[in-house]
């Protein structure tokens, strides 16, 4: 484990700790059953939920990203007539 993933997992647990809310009993009663029957089942949950936070980050700074470009493209096409905007496919009204 690279001090990344332990300082990421440290985290998620932490993060664990600080939500107590209702559990609906059916679900819990469930996740208990499961993880009982496959001993592994709370490291690979952490490692599932330590994956998708990581894609989730890299498509949010994706989506930033295509935001700022776009935005960049609107303000080149406006100052330069539209012409720009139009070139790379976008409609008129963009």
């Amino acid at each position: 484990m690279t001090p990344q993933e332990k300082d990421l997992t440290t985290i998620l647990l932490d993060r664990l700790n600080k939500t107590e809310r209702q559990k609906d009993p059916e679900a819990e009663a469930l996740i208990h059953q499961a993880t009982a029957e496959r001993h592994g089942a709370p490291y690979y949950l952490v490692q599932t939920v330590l994956i998708q936070d990581l894609s989730l980050h890299n498509a949010q700074r994706r989506i930033t990203d295509l935001e700022t470009q776009l935005t960049e493209i609107k303000s080149t096409s406006l100052a330069a007539g539209g012409s720009r905007i139009r070139s790379l496919g976008f409609p008129k009204s963009v």
